[in-house]
């Protein structure tokens, strides 16, 4: 129905296939395209904020490339996966979680802290042996092999599962 406004129209399309929403959008002269939230760094406000465009074109929005990394982090989850990847490359920063430790001291009681080699992850581990063998089965691969040298043992995941 064409004599329907935008808004009930957008709310309807979701329940139609794909040609019947191709073919009302034409016929009705009415897209339910999201609107991007801005198509240059102006019409962002804050000094901060950076009008993001994901790689496709299809999708922008503000995102402020003056926060901090921790807070980069925290928001970056609830962005699409396109959006992250404009906004990792347009802050200079990563959407990867902070890492929880960078040194022994960050770490509480007797765990340590295990470096990935390549650094990209660094994580609180316990190196007695008995909570290092039942938890280490949990732990990515580059953790697991970080752990080991850290804690000078072995994780047999086939043992422990």
């Amino acid at each position: 129905d064409c004599g329907m406004n935008q808004t009930e129209f957008c709310n309807e399309e979701p329940f139609w296939s794909q040609p019947i929403q191709e073919a009302a959008e034409e016929r009705c002269e009415i897209s339910c395209a999201p609107v991007a939230e801005c198509a240059v760094d102006d019409d962002c406000e804050g000094e901060t904020n950076d009008c993001v465009v994901q790689a496709d074109g299809l999708w922008a929005q503000c995102i402020d490339c003056g926060m901090n990394q921790t807070d980069f982090s925290s928001e970056c989850v609830n962005w699409s996966k396109d959006i992250q990847d404009a906004a990792e490359a347009r802050c200079e920063m990563s959407c990867a979680p902070p890492a929880q430790c960078a040194t022994d001291d960050d770490c509480e009681g007797n765990l340590e802290c295990a470096v990935q080699e390549n650094g990209l992850w660094a994580q609180c581990v316990p190196c007695d042996e008995e909570t290092f063998t039942s938890e280490c089965v949990y732990w990515s691969d580059d953790i697991i092999v970080a752990a080991e040298a850290k804690c000078e043992q072995t994780c047999n995941k086939t043992a422990a599962v």
